[in-house]
């Protein structure tokens, strides 16, 4: 059995559905093991809800750690159920997108969009994260605009909304400019070929990068070295029946495409909302599986979604 957790972000909080949302399943048998849902405003940080919905997420040892405003909080996934373990905050970072653990084991890495940061995190007291590192998409002249320079608003300049460690490799997405970014080792290297609208890069075992575009509904396979696109595959193709929101009367007809996680040397599987799935073969380009989580709530915003490990 093959188990996934998928976080719902703010939107449907937005929307008038309930914050904190988090998916436990079986990929295989196309069975939702649990739906936990909780306040989205909780009265402490060490209780279960969540202030953004839920956002990047990634699992190791049987747990979830799950990125949430500026915290975050562990759920145990013993029993296929959802268990709050362990809960921090980040302080300063705020709106903290994608989360990450690096090889050591011990600490982790985040992007804040609010401050264009990717930041090496390590626990610190009992609820308090102390930082290690700190890379800065905004001061860093390789990611720099030269039509915008480093004047005028600097909180989300470049909407770091992605990164992935792979050996000794650090990559992050700049979702404006479409920018696939290598910020170490060595200089700072941007990716030649821009993904507009990208979202949830990841590495595969060998060392492609693959890069969601959200609007397009395209998953795009990366030479690290440079050059277009080595595959392009289309997950538009299952469009849902129109549906009308009805707190706001807004028609969906697809969604973004957002969440990924590498399954082995060939398959990958994306999210999309309303919560949707594909296990995509990156090799081949085809879309290989498709499940339709949840038919009833329109309004279900896939972000973050990684393999229970």
């Amino acid at each position: 059995m093959t188990r996934l957790v998928l976080t719902i972000d703010w939107r449907t909080a937005a929307a008038g559905w309930p914050g904190g949302q988090l998916y436990l399943l079986d990929l295989e048998r196309h069975e939702v093991l649990h739906h936990y849902v909780g306040p989205l405003k909780p009265a402490a940080l060490t209780q279960p809800g969540g202030w953004t919905g839920f956002r990047g997420v990634f699992c190791r040892n049987g747990q979830a750690w799950v990125a949430d405003a500026d915290s975050f909080r562990v759920f145990d996934l013993a029993g296929d159920r959802f268990r709050l373990a362990e809960a921090w905050t980040a302080r300063r970072w705020y709106d903290i997108h994608d989360t990450w653990p690096d090889a050591d084991g011990k600490t982790w890495w985040a992007t804040s969009t609010s401050s264009d940061e990717v930041v090496r995190f390590r626990k610190h007291g009992a609820h308090l994260l102390a930082t290690e590192e700190i890379w800065d998409a905004y001061l860093d002249p390789a990611v720099v605009n030269p039509d915008t320079g480093m004047t005028g608003r600097r909180n989300d300049l470049h909407h770091i909304n992605s990164v992935c460690i792979h050996g000794e490799q650090r990559w992050a997405l700049a979702h404006r400019g479409g920018k696939v970014i290598r910020f170490a080792p060595g200089p700072t290297w941007v990716h030649p070929h821009p993904v507009y609208g990208g979202h949830s890069l990841r590495i595969t075992p060998t060392g492609g990068v693959l890069v969601l575009d959200t609007k397009a509904e395209k998953v795009f396979l990366l030479d690290p070295r440079g050059g277009p696109p080595v595959r392009s595959i289309d997950c538009g193709a299952k469009r849902l029946a129109p549906k009308i929101n009805p707190n706001t009367g807004k028609r969906a007809d697809s969604g973004w495409l957002r969440g990924c996680c590498v399954l082995d040397g060939q398959h990958a599987v994306v999210a999309t909302s309303p919560a949707q799935l594909f296990v995509v073969n990156y090799r081949t380009g085809k879309v290989e599986d498709y499940w339709w989580i949840d038919k009833k709530d329109v309004r279900a915003s896939t972000f973050g979604l990684d393999v229970v490990r």
